[in-house]
């Protein structure tokens, strides 16, 4: 008995092993080389002995639409691309389609020759929480002059804790009239949290509703309406959508957005243990850290898929976007959770079946409240999560 169930275990490793990665399958893995003599830009990508065929397109960074007409079509046994035609110091987008079986990949590049480096002399409004602002202020000025240094300028304002998600935004209008250049926010703490839509975003029927949405504030002139949905009987009350609720209807951002928008918020998280003002100052210290150079993880990343869906290719992202940065030898696919506690990565991309406190075989949130994951940039995918303002949410907690 005892041998036969040592066979099964060896048997299954080895299906584990030399399972199909439909993500990776899904993944042009493409690296760029420049000649700035001639000049050229060379796409190089990972031989797919199942490809069939090639097709790139080009254009210019600005451009809207990549045209009908192809930049050139190759055939399986290609194994790169040298765009001679390039000007020297305009920056092009490139999109590399194969064709292999019933999988058509993409995958998109951004480069030139002695392109100017784009100047970040833009605005940043930071919107801090009145009821942690005392007790990070250090911290915040450190930000400041780190976000100074980097040639931003840097507005602050702290927010009351009874201010609604509408009065926010009317708070960022007033900045944007007297600051045009006003590019990105940055929330730290539970400023309030703006939630829209009817729908389900992960598929699941008892998630139907209302989702978290700071693209709210990322959207100055589009027309958020609260006068058509009404969902009384989701799951978790956050997500119950009536109207007057000012929970908004849209469940797509009805225009182009003004702003970058990001969130550092660690309200309602007792797993983590620590209170929320002191995660924000080690959230805000280990930033610090990163941005002078003295914490620096090997330019590497790695790729956990623990859906692994024909058809769906959902650690592709991780593939497609890590190879552009690193080249394919520095993108690995491996344990998330027990490589990052041995080793350094820049990147790491993980996903699995998802709940609110956690995705299968990647971690959780009371795990993330005792390991130190030696990673600077977590892509995180899975369900639930996503809908972040919520107990111990999995999301939040690596940032923690």
């Amino acid at each position: 008995m005892t041998k036969f169930v040592l066979l099964i275990i060896v048997f299954l490793g080895y299906i584990g092993l030399n399972a199909q990665n439909y993500s990776l399958l899904n993944s042009v893995m493409c690296w760029a080389e420049v000649d700035n003599v001639k000049p050229a830009l060379t796409i190089k990508w990972v031989v797919d002995t199942g490809a069939t065929k090639y097709v790139i397109h080009r254009k210019t960074r600005d451009a809207k639409a990549w045209g009908a007409k192809a930049l050139a079509t190759l055939t399986k046994g290609a194994t790169s691309y040298s765009d001679t035609s390039i000007v020297r110091g305009l920056a092009y987008e490139y999109r590399i389609t194969r064709t292999s079986g019933a999988i058509i990949a993409n995958t998109y590049l951004y480069g030139g020759v002695k392109v100017n480096q784009v100047e970040l002399k833009k605005t940043i409004l930071l919107l801090i929480d009145e009821k942690v602002s005392s007790g990070i202020q250090s911290e915040v000025d450190q930000l400041r002059n780190d976000l100074a240094n980097e040639t931003w300028n840097v507005i602050q304002l702290v927010i009351p804790s009874s201010r609604s998600a509408i009065q926010v935004k009317d708070t960022i209008r007033e900045v944007f009239s007297k600051y045009p250049n006003l590019s990105s926010l940055f929330i730290i703490g539970h400023v309030a949290v703006p939630y829209s839509g009817n729908t389900n975003w992960d598929g699941h029927g008892d998630h139907v509703g209302a989702w978290v949405c700071d693209n709210y504030y990322a959207d100055i002139d589009g027309q958020w309406t609260d006068e058509f949905v009404s969902n009384t009987t989701a799951s978790r009350p956050e997500n119950k959508n009536e109207i007057g609720d000012e929970k908004w209807d849209n469940d797509y951002i009805p225009s182009d957005v003004e702003f970058e928008v990001g969130r550092v918020d660690f309200f309602n998280m007792p797993a983590l243990i620590k209170s929320e003002t002191q995660l924000l100052k080690n959230y805000l210290n280990k930033d610090h850290q990163f941005r002078i150079g003295k914490t620096r993880p090997s330019r590497r990343a790695i790729v956990q898929d623990n859906f692994n869906f024909q058809g769906e290719f959902f650690g592709s992202s991780g593939y497609k976007n890590y190879t552009v940065f690193f080249g394919p030898d520095s993108v690995k696919t491996d344990l998330f959770r027990d490589k990052l506690l041995e080793q350094s990565y820049l990147c790491a991309y993980g996903c699995g079946s998802g709940y609110y406190q956690g995705a299968g075989g990647i971690s959780t949130t009371p795990q993330m409240a005792t390991d130190s994951l030696r990673t600077v940039f977590s892509f995180l995918f899975g369900s639930y999560f996503g809908d972040w303002d919520v107990q111990d949410n999995f999301l939040r907690s690596s940032l923690a």
